[in-house]
């Protein structure tokens, strides 16, 4: 039995259990002052009476599927009350209170409780019995033991005392239970005690009638009262303990049933990089709102189901759209809104005995009518699905996606009151956020965490490279792991290959290589290499992560260590210890763990090679070296072609398309402008430029319009600058300037120029449509933070992309009004 400990219980209940005790105490007390009053004879009866409710008290047994309890020493404790009065009827009560919740609960705190119960309920009931008895007589009657009131009157008072102890002791107990398991009372009291009524009064007539023929006739009738209540109650007990196995094996089957819903939606879920964590919270906010909401049970339990199986219709919505970076078109967002559709008609066909079917079908619904998928509003979406859009967006928002940073809590609370009355249900936002700490509770007590995992989509531009495999492990299932590690590995690889293919400059690919690469496999160390076919070695052309200074420029020989041995076989090899390739670089041989070397083919050909070095990992695991053999291969056909393009384009300085210098002519410029820099001591700083929203344009309206608006763009940007400054197109919708003797506070007034700029420039197309588009600015200076143009570019560009990215937060933040078309999809890929 565990301790007596009340610190478990909320303030009401230890108010409750220490009221009960002290009235029982007191009616116990009340009681054994009594029995002095008591015969020689009501004495030993009264002492065989109580060792009777001892023994058959241990046969108490709890009922399936509630928390009342069946003992078959009702007809004792009413038969004390007939023949022996208050005081026996109510130690006797007490006494079987403790020992059917010793044999059953277990906890000495409800030993205490349930003898008081019962001592209150036994002596409030006999009190009112003998005050109906005694009503109008003479002499009052403390017992029945020789005398027998006239029947009518018997009757009566028989009625009062059996359902006075019913109520009592079923409310009291319930009262206690419901407090302790934060349940409606009375709904409590129905689910659980009022079935027992039939068992309380059938054995309070069957007593009634008992001690009826005892006093008419013969007390042998009281004797077969015994077999009687026991076979009866065996009879009850066996049935019960049927109907228990059956009710535990029905709740295991629904559970089981249950179990593989939540493990296959959850599966469903990873493909959009939905963690097992966040529906077990959208779980426990829509049962909460659902529970203040007053809905019914069948309700509550297809919010549950629907917190599960709400984006089940993703499964038509191809992976590409899912994680898509930015924005999505008009017609992606289209093929997006199938998913709400889709997902009724899947679930259509399994018939849930709940309504989960509208919550999947509505969730996507706005309180203001421009939802989808049929366009309600207001009160005829239903209420379920209003909860659910509610708290599916206030938890998935504060999760990274691949096309936003995650929201903090301040932001997520402050998005719900932004579209309270546009998407959302101003009712239940304001009961939400209401209830929200009450909530967070319940998560935390659930051993869940309030603060969503973050993804690796979005790294500070010193991320540790390990570090981005490491927060791909999760508190989830390990096979969720996987799965959302296969849909993040071929998302990763759809998103480098369209970016390998928009570009010809061989220093943008190599970056972009050694940049999407960190996504997929960890590393402290990359370093490409290029080969060169007339001196037959290899030269470290790009390197990125640690030691990147030592490892820049050196020269690889066939058969010189682990990456000439690649070089000389054109074979990968893996995990063998770096210091082979460390000892010419003057690096301790420990500073690496393992390395990973890829030879970068295109046919037969060899372009380069391409090496990872890890300080943490011991080995490269298998997986590891799948992705690395596949993205070099990618990496071997766009670098042939940003090389052959540079052959080709050797003299060619200007941008065809805007009539700016490009970005040969860019390298040119600088060595003339670096020189000056250092002969007269001025400063010189490097301004890089990318065009927010160009592809956009392209994609809308073509690439006709593209250009127009770029060789615009190109105009605008030269009227802020300088009539000495010089600006090159370097690649895409990229433009570098140089703005030779340009102090600090110079270079920031020109950025903020050349921004204001471009976002008010507009380009008119067809049907008197306009376009335009934003800029994303990085800067580097010369001298001080980089002495090459290959170093300050870096630099800048890191620069620019931190730019872009508070840019494009900032923009899901306060696009249309207060958050438009931009909330609606981050809702809509919630």
């Amino acid at each position: 039995m565990n301790g007596f400990d009340l610190s478990n219980y909320q303030g009401r209940n230890k108010i409750l259990w220490w009221l009960i005790g002290l009235s029982g105490s007191a009616a116990l007390l009340a009681s054994f002052l009594q029995l002095n009053d008591l015969s020689q004879t009501q004495a030993w009866q009264s002492l065989c009476l109580l060792m009777m409710i001892g023994l058959v008290g241990r046969l108490a047994f709890v009922m399936p599927s509630s928390s009342g309890v069946m003992a078959p020493t009702d007809a004792l404790i009413f038969l004390a009350a007939f023949s022996l009065g208050t005081p026996v009827a109510t130690i006797g009560a007490a006494s079987n209170g403790f020992i059917t919740a010793w044999f059953t609960a277990r906890k000495r705190t409800e030993c205490f409780y349930q003898a008081g119960t019962q001592a209150v309920a036994t002596f409030l009931a006999s009190t009112l019995f003998y005050k109906v008895i005694n009503h109008n007589a003479l002499t009052p009657l403390q017992n029945l033991t020789t005398k027998l009131p006239p029947l009518e009157l018997f009757l009566t008072a028989s009625v009062a005392l059996i359902a006075v102890y019913f109520f009592s002791n079923s409310v009291l107990t319930a009262l206690f239970q419901a407090w302790r398991q934060n349940h409606p009372t009375g709904q409590f009291w129905i689910n659980h005690y009022l079935w027992s009524a039939l068992h309380i009064f059938t054995t309070g007539f069957i007593t009634t009638i008992v001690f009826i023929l005892v006093h008419a006739s013969s007390p042998l009738y009281l004797l077969a009262l015994v077999p009687m209540m026991l076979a009866s109650f065996a009879a009850c007990r066996t049935y019960f303990t049927r109907v228990e196995a059956a009710s535990t094996n029905l709740a295991e089957v629904n559970r089981l049933h249950f179990a593989t819903v939540e493990a296959l939606a959850t599966a469903i879920d990873a493909k959009d990089q939905v963690t097992h964590e966040h529906v077990r919270r959208v779980q426990i906010y829509a049962e909460g709102l659902g529970r203040l909401f007053n809905l019914p049970e069948l309700e509550i339990e297809a919010l549950r189901a629907g917190a599960l199986l709400h984006d089940i219709g993703k499964l038509a919505v191809p992976d590409h759209i899912l994680n898509k970076p930015g924005k999505l078109t008009p017609a992606e967002f289209e093929k997006m809104k199938i998913h709400t559709t889709i997902g009724a008609r899947i679930l259509e066909r399994v018939g849930f005995p709940y309504p989960v079917v509208p919550i999947v079908r509505y969730h996507h619904e706005r309180w203001d009518g421009k939802g989808y998928p049929e366009g309600l509003s207001g009160t005829n979406i239903p209420l379920t699905a209003r909860i659910l859009a509610v708290v599916d967006c206030f938890d998935a928002v504060r999760e990274d996606r691949a096309y936003r940073c995650a929201f903090s809590r301040e932001d997520a609370c402050q998005l719900l009151l932004q579209q309270s009355g546009k998407h959302f249900d101003p009712e239940v936002v304001e009961t939400f956020l209401l209830h929200l700490a009450t909530f967070e509770d319940r998560i935390i007590a659930a051993g869940l965490s309030l603060e969503p995992a973050q993804s690796n989509l979005f790294l500070p531009e010193n991320a540790d490279a390990n570090a981005v495999a490491a927060n791909r492990v999760s508190d989830q299932p390990e096979y969720l792991d996987q799965i959302a590690a296969a849909h993040h590995e071929m998302s990763s690889l759809y998103e480098i290959a369209r970016t390998f293919s928009t570009s010809l400059n061989l220093e943008d690919t190599v970056s972009i290589f050694a940049n999407k690469l960190k996504y997929v496999i960890p590393f402290e160390t990359c370093a490409i290499y290029l080969y060169d076919e007339q001196k037959q070695l290899a030269r470290a052309e790009h390197v990125t992560g640690k030691f990147a200074d030592a490892f820049l420029g050196r020269q690889v020989m066939p058969g010189d260590g682990v990456t000439g041995w690649v070089l000389a076989n054109r074979k990968m090899f893996c995990n063998a210890h770096p210091e082979l390739d460390l000892a010419s670089l003057n690096l301790d041989a420990d500073t690496f763990k393992t390395l990973a070397v890829a030879p970068l083919l295109k046919g037969e050909h060899l372009i380069g090679l391409i090496a990872l070095y890890s300080e943490k990992l011991m080995r490269y695991s298998t997986d590891h070296i799948r992705m690395l053999e596949t993205i070099s291969g990618l990496a071997a056909d766009s670098i042939y072609n940003a090389l052959h393009h540079a052959e080709t384009r050797e003299f060619a300085l200007t941008d065809p398309l805007t009539g700016m210098p490009n970005a040969r002519s860019l390298f040119f410029q600088f060595a003339q402008e670096s020189n000056r820099a250092n002969r007269q001591g001025t400063p010189l700083s490097v301004l890089m430029m990318d065009l927010d929203g160009f592809k956009k344009i392209n994609d809308t309206y073509g690439h006709h319009a593209g250009n127009e608006f770029l060789i615009g763009i190109a105009q605008v940007i030269v009227a802020e600058l300088r009539s000495y400054d010089y600006l090159a197109r370097y690649a895409g919708d990229e433009f570098v300037a140089l703005l030779p003797g340009a102090t600090e506070s110079d270079v920031e007034d020109l950025m903020w120029r050349v921004q204001r700029a471009v976002e008010d420039y507009t380009l008119p197309i067809h049907n008197g449509q306009r376009v335009n588009a934003g800029v994303s600015l990085g800067t580097a200076r010369y001298g001080i933070e980089a002495d090459s143009l290959e170093r300050l570019l870096k630099i800048a560009d890191r620069r620019m992309y931190k730019n872009k990215q508070l840019r494009r937060q900032h923009e899901f933040l306060m696009e249309a009004g207060e958050f438009g078309d931009a909330v609606a999809q981050v809702i809509a890929r919630s």
